[in-house]
């Protein structure tokens, strides 16, 4: 079965350092159905504390490895792509450069802001470790 896979990264800024705080994957099968892989990185969410209020849709406290949604659009992208019915849909997908909508690429491309948090998608980079140079 192909399928097409793209990867994001959620972010979120304090004192304007930018925490990535989960990795985001969006599977698209060639059956049309999908799936969203949400993998919080635990480590940096328990470091911001209470500054941080969460990812709309994920129970955190549950300390999943991965939340997975089949075939159901997560909160979390519904309120921040628009719909197919928009008015407007097709300029704004041209606007993100796409001719599908892919919703991790429409949020890595766009820099509108969802007004109920300051969560951000950017293009995903393998996690590093960095060592300590004493």
């Amino acid at each position: 079965m192909k399928k097409s896979v793209t990867e994001g990264l959620i972010t979120t800024k304090h004192n304007n350092i930018v925490f990535r705080v989960c990795k985001i994957t969006y599977i698209v099968f060639d059956n049309d159905k999908y799936r969203y892989e949400f993998e919080p990185y635990y480590d940096v969410i328990d470091i911001l504390g209470e500054q941080f209020q969460g990812i709309p849709g994920l129970n955190l406290d549950l300390r999943k490895e991965v939340f997975i949604r089949e075939n159901k659009t997560p909160c979390f992208i519904s309120e921040r792509v628009p719909h197919h019915s928009r008015e407007n849909y097709y300029e704004m997908l041209e606007e993100a450069g796409l001719e599908v909508m892919d919703p991790i690429k429409y949020l890595i491309s766009t820099s509108y802001q969802y007004f109920g948090d300051d969560l951000k998608v950017i293009p995903y980079e393998p996690r590093r470790l960095v060592k300590n140079r004493r």
